[in-house]
């Protein structure tokens, strides 16, 4: 072709000739799945001692509860009645010579005698000592009904017998790992052919099938359900069940959705009963502006924790510190209602991977006869999360027994403040 006179962008033999201006990477607008997007998984792998090595797909521990200190007296009794009723938890576990402390009438009273099938105490001495004035035998109060009853102490005759021996039982809760796999394959022509953004599209697309990969676990650590069965091809398949699963006390439902300190505060006592001063709420973006419009002087930045990919504001309480991590993409939509507080500093969560079967990256698994490249990523997973675990009787208790962990929630459609 004869070209006369000035050559201008439109005269090259079309864009092919035109060399492109390309960016080096390949943009995601999720920014390549950063630890925000996985942040319990990365806790749990970079927190002390919160990674456990199992040896079996099902892996179990035993929970013992303390014996109880405390009850109701669900009928009541009159101030001369010496046969009292209890509820059930207290009622099984009582000693003759057990004293009980009624904080509404200031009351105490001996167990003499005590039937643990029934929950019964007989020939009970009321009024003990005449603490509430009058005399002895007769109490100055009822009992009313449903009335809370404290334990306090126990009392035996000089000269008497040892009483029976008194035990509580551990109980077995369980869950399981899961297989999780994902392969990136291409074709052996296209792994050697240059693209933009993929100066190696093997190793580009084998990253981005690793990060999709952890956060698949992560929210199977949030969202899974333990079952044990059988795929379509009859194979033994299992799965793990996750923290919303295990999630069944300490539940404090915000009708309003408004987040004040005063909220935290009445969570606070709950979730602080038994285990570690800290609990780590995870919660969404909309969550985290409200925690933003808390008093500034309670809320801090941890810079002990900015190195797992995202800052930490901590929130404290003269009950224990909230360590707050946002984690934008599992409480959005309806989720973002829901705020977990976990307690990850008693190790009772933890990342479980039976042994040698940790997330592990295979590379060029293909058959030699096959012109591809393939790589496989696999791992056997689970979340181990105890105190109390799925089957424990006492799982849903409240009071001096409750659990370790709870959810803050709302019904409403979001958070407010």
């Amino acid at each position: 072709m004869s070209l006369t006179g000035q050559r201008t962008t439109a005269d090259p033999s079309g864009a092919t000739q035109t060399i492109r201006d390309v960016a080096k990477r390949i943009y995601n607008v999720e920014e390549g799945y950063n630890n925000r997007d996985a942040a319990l998984t990365v806790l749990l792998n970079k927190l002390p001692g919160t990674r456990r090595v199992v040896k079996n797909t099902k892996f179990e521990c035993f929970e013992e509860a303390t014996r109880v200190r405390a009850g109701t007296c669900p009928g009541g009794a009159d101030t001369v009645i010496t046969t009292l009723t209890f509820d059930s938890t207290f009622g099984a576990q009582m000693e003759a010579g057990d004293i009980v402390y009624v904080p509404s009438t200031g009351e105490r009273i001996q167990l003499q005698a005590v039937n643990t099938a029934t929950y019964t105490a007989t020939q009970c001495i009321r009024n003990m000592g005449a603490a509430m004035g009058g005399v002895e035998g007769t109490a100055t109060a009822v009992i009313a009904a449903t009335a809370e009853i404290k334990l306090a102490g126990i009392g035996f005759g000089e000269g008497t017998t040892a009483p029976p021996a008194r035990s509580t039982l551990p109980e077995a809760s369980y869950n399981f790992v899961q297989i999780f796999k994902q392969t990136t394959n291409m074709s052996g022509t296209l792994e050697q052919v240059a693209l933009y953004g993929e100066p190696n599209t093997l190793e580009h697309r084998t990253k981005a099938m690793m990060d999709f990969m952890k956060v698949k676990i992560n929210n199977a650590f949030w969202y899974g359900a333990r079952r044990e069965g059988t795929d379509l091809n009859g194979k033994p398949i299992r799965h793990t069940g996750g923290v919303f699963q295990h999630l069944k006390a300490n539940n404090s439902l915000i009708a309003d959705g408004v987040l004040t300190m005063k909220v935290l505060d009445a969570f606070a006592e709950k979730i602080f009963e038994n285990g570690s001063d800290r609990r780590y709420l995870f919660g969404g973006l909309r969550f985290a502006s409200c925690l933003d419009n808390l008093p500034r002087a309670s809320v801090r930045v941890n810079d002990g924790v900015t190195s797992f990919g995202t800052d930490m504001r901590e929130v404290k309480t003269n009950k224990g510190t909230f360590v707050f991590v946002l984690d934008n993409k599992i409480f959005e939509g309806e989720m973002a209602t829901k705020v977990p507080a976990l307690d990850l500093d008693s190790k009772t969560v933890q990342y479980a991977y039976l042994q040698n079967r940790d997330l592990t990256l295979k590379t060029h698994v293909e058959s030699k006869k096959d012109d591809e490249a393939e790589n496989l990523v696999f791992g056997e997973i689970g979340l181990y999360m105890y105190g109390y675990g799925l089957d424990h009787t006492l799982a849903a208790s409240t009071g001096a027994q409750r659990g370790l962990h709870g959810l803050l929630y709302t019904n409403q459609t979001s958070w407010t403040y």
